[in-house]
């Protein structure tokens, strides 16, 4: 990893501990932003799919072709 810059790493926190490092790249490789909204669409009431969006179509209109994120088969991002 040496020679990448910083800013191609996330950190996440949990009471200020520091639980890992991973790559941009690594959260992409399990679908990315888009998988993670499609499970929080259809499992959660956190994410509105009515909402429109700059492309015209509403969110979940957007997330139709998208996979939703599974998270037995990847170890990137963990539900609690």
């Amino acid at each position: 990893m040496i020679g990448l810059p910083s800013s191609l790493f996330t950190k996440f926190s949990l009471f200020g501990k520091t639980l890992r490092k991973i790559l941009h790249g690594d959260v992409h490789r399990v679908g990315g932003i888009p998988a993670l909204l499609k499970y929080l669409l259809n499992r959660t009431d956190l994410v509105d799919g009515n909402q429109m969006t700059v492309t015209g179509r509403t969110l979940a209109q957007n997330l139709e072709d998208v996979q939703e994120l599974e998270f037995e088969t990847q170890d990137v991002i963990r539900r609690r």
